[in-house]
């Protein structure tokens, strides 16, 4: 699922807008356009959190992605592509502390338990491996991923 959501060019001199822009809702997620990792993203719930999460992802880039939240489970499915075809491997759910993945839950050993495989119904799970070995099969530039 994708959210829906757009760019904020920074620019200089006009100050930061004062509110989500038109379509999104509360809670969004504000990050960097061309970071990784989570480094400068912020989940924004409530107004007065809107502005600090815009000066903290134009630290890192001059262009901000704005996006609504979606909440769910955080799963990640690699696909080996080798011959014949690619082969998903079981999904992953992803329990980060507080239930937001970023930086620290990524990198600080402890922080964060990783199910393998996911405590999912079957069903669910044989539709996520299916979509990330057709992403894969589609030729995404992502890392194998999804």
């Amino acid at each position: 699922m994708v959210p829906p959501g757009t760019v904020l060019p920074e620019e200089r001199g006009r100050g930061l807008p004062r509110s989500l822009p038109t379509g999104l809702h509360w809670p969004g997620v504000v990050k960097p356009a061309a970071e990784g990792s989570t480094i400068g993203v912020s989940i924004v719930r409530r107004p007065a959190e809107w502005r600090p999460a815009l000066r903290r992802a134009y630290r890192y880039d001059r262009e901000v992605i704005v996006e609504s939240y979606i909440a769910g489970h955080e799963v990640a499915v690699s696909v080996l592509a080798g011959a014949p075809k690619p082969a998903a491997l079981p999904p992953v759910e992803i329990e980060a502390p507080g239930g937001f993945y970023d930086y620290a839950a990524k990198y600080t050993k402890g922080r964060t338990r990783y199910l393998c495989p996911a405590p999912l119904p079957a069903a669910v799970t044989r539709k996520i491996k299916a979509l990330a070995t057709l992403a894969k099969r589609a030729r995404c530039k992502w890392t194998g991923k999804f």
